[in-house]
């Protein structure tokens, strides 16, 4: 059975070897110039954005790591989620402490964007989040800003945090 190399935090493997290893005379063998070791050249075309350095995985194992790895990035996406939901809702007790807006406007703000707010909060999906918050059509005109910054937040969270 074919052995395969998995690569650290999505790079590919020209950006891995031109950064950590240098190719030997197309014997198929890398070395490792920092340990100084040889190591069996990777298979790029079986899996091209690979995750981790591991000697020796099956396609089945490289597949089973990679869903794991995007299984605890929405653990991470999900507490952010939970945070920015907790921000929301400050602000939406401090504006009604401030009289700029009323509790029943509240809950209608509320009501509308939960479209978005939920499902950061309970999934950590915030693409899907930033697609139903762009697609919303708010009941009233007093919601729309509530809506432009949720879609922000959502729009500077992904360019962070998540890869192209």
């Amino acid at each position: 059975m074919e052995k395969y190399w998995l690569l650290k935090d999505d790079v590919t493997l020209e950006a891995y070897l031109s950064q950590y290893m240098e190719n030997t005379p197309d014997n198929g063998v890398v070395f490792d110039v920092d340990n100084h070791s040889e190591l069996k050249k990777p298979k790029f075309n079986i899996y091209p954005n690979p995750t981790m350095v591991t000697e020796g995985c099956t396609p089945q194992e490289v597949r089973a790591t990679k869903m794991e790895r995007t299984k605890e990035k929405y653990e991470v996406h999900q507490r952010n989620g939970w945070n920015a939901y907790q921000d929301f809702r400050a602000n939406i007790v401090q504006e009604i402490e401030e009289k700029i807006i009323n509790e029943q406007m509240a809950f209608i703000i509320e009501d509308n964007l939960k479209v978005g707010y939920d499902r950061i909060q309970q999934t950590g999906d915030w693409k899907t989040a930033l697609y139903f918050l762009q697609h919303l059509v708010v009941s009233h005109m007093f919601v729309e800003p509530y809506r432009i910054a949720a879609i922000q937040v959502a729009e500077n969270y992904i360019s962070v945090n998540y890869e192209s």
